[in-house]
């Protein structure tokens, strides 16, 4: 379904204090056409806005896109698994690896987080430096 207001709209609405009149204008407007996306916005509103109340938590998703980028290169190097267990045992591996991995190249409000990894950023105290070590121990 294409939809003839663009998403960078949406986005605008979404990321202004003056979101409730605006989305209110938008669905007056497009609200017959395109019910069930309006209908997604109004019964999740408050948890897509729930993020604006807290300034330390992005308002992208450009690091979750990043770790979907590394796994997906990470699986057209290996191409097949020989069971749907094995490609399991695999993303929990990777996932962990990511959740360990410290950051290096973070720039201007986040170079404080270069040196910790998003677990230890989150709070946790990390047991070894070693991220599979990690991975094994049970906290």
């Amino acid at each position: 379904m294409y939809i003839n207001f663009s998403i960078n709209h949406l986005h605008k609405i979404i990321y202004t204090p003056e979101s409730n009149f605006k989305l209110k204008q938008l669905k007056n407007k497009f609200g017959q056409k395109y019910p069930k996306v309006f209908n997604l916005i109004d019964h999740h509103l408050t948890g897509l806005l729930s993020h604006q109340k807290d300034n330390l938590i992005p308002k992208t998703n450009n690091l979750a896109e990043n770790k979907n980028r590394q796994i997906k290169r990470r699986f057209k190097t290996i191409e097949a698994f020989q069971s749907e267990q094995n490609a399991s045992n695999y993303l929990i591996l990777i996932c962990n690896y990511l959740r360990f991995k410290p950051y290096t190249d973070c720039r201007k409000d986040r170079k404080s987080r270069n040196g910790k990894s998003p677990l230890e950023i989150c709070g946790v105290v990390l047991r070894e430096k070693d991220w599979l070590k990690n991975s094994l121990n049970v906290y």
